[in-house]
C-alpha cells in the first residue's frame, strides 16, 4: 500500500466527518496531483450526493415503488425450518445432563473392548520374571489413575446437576 493510499483514505475520512484536512494532509495534497484530483473528485461527488431540492422522475418513483411491491416478505417458516435441527440438538443435551443430574448415585455401564487379534501373538510373560517392586508400582498407578478419573467424573456431574438445579428451578435437589 503506497503512502498516497493510506493519505487518500485520510482525505475521505476528514469529507466524511466534515472535518477539515490537517495541515500535513493538505501539504501533501498540494504538492501531488494525483491526491489533488481525487480530493476535488471527492468534493464533486460528495456535492452530487448531498441531499437538496432534488425530486426524481416519477418514472423512477413508479418502477421502485412496484418493485418494491413485487418482493415478497420472508416467511417465518424458513427461519423455523433453519432452528429445527439446532433447537432438537439443544433439547437433546439437556435431556442428558437431567438425566445425570437426576441420577447422580448411578455409574454408567462400561463395555469391555472384544478381544483384538495380533498377527504374531507375544508370548506370556512368566510371573515370577516381573520383580515385584515393578508389579505393585504398576497396580498403584492404574489403580490411581483410576480413583482420579472417579473423582473427575463424579466432579463434573455435581457441577452440572448444581448448573442444572440453579437455571432450572423445578428440577429436585439429591
Amino acid at each position: 500500500m503506497s503512502l498516497c493510499q493510506i493519505r487518500r483514505y485520510r482525505i475521505s475520512s476528514a469529507l466524511d466527518d466534515g472535518r477539515p484536512l490537517s495541515r500535513s494532509l493538505q501539504n501533501h495534497v498540494d504538492g501531488c496531483p494525483g491526491c489533488r484530483e481525487f480530493l476535488n473528485k471527492s468534493r464533486t461527488l460528495e456535492l452530487r450526493l448531498a441531499p437538496g431540492d432534488y425530486d426524481p422522475p416519477a418514472w423512477l418513483s413508479t418502477r421502485v415503488m412496484s418493485q418494491l411491491h413485487s418482493e415478497q416478505p420472508r416467511s417465518s417458516r424458513s427461519i423455523l425450518q433453519r432452528w429445527i435441527p439446532a433447537s432438537a440438538g439443544l433439547a437433546a443435551m439437556l435431556v442428558v445432563a437431567v438425566a445425570i443430574a437426576l441420577n447422580p448415585g448411578s455409574e454408567p455401564a462400561v463395555e469391555e473392548a472384544p478381544p483384538v487379534a495380533l498377527g504374531n501373538p507375544v508370548p506370556p510373560v512368566d510371573p515370577t520374571a516381573v520383580p515385584e517392586s515393578l508389579e505393585r508400582h504398576a497396580k498403584n498407578t492404574l489403580g490411581k489413575e483410576f480413583q482420579d478419573l472417579a473423582a473427575d467424573i463424579s466432579g463434573a456431574r455435581r457441577f452440572l446437576g448444581a448448573s442444572l438445579r440453579s437455571t432450572l428451578p423445578g428440577l429436585r435437589s439429591n
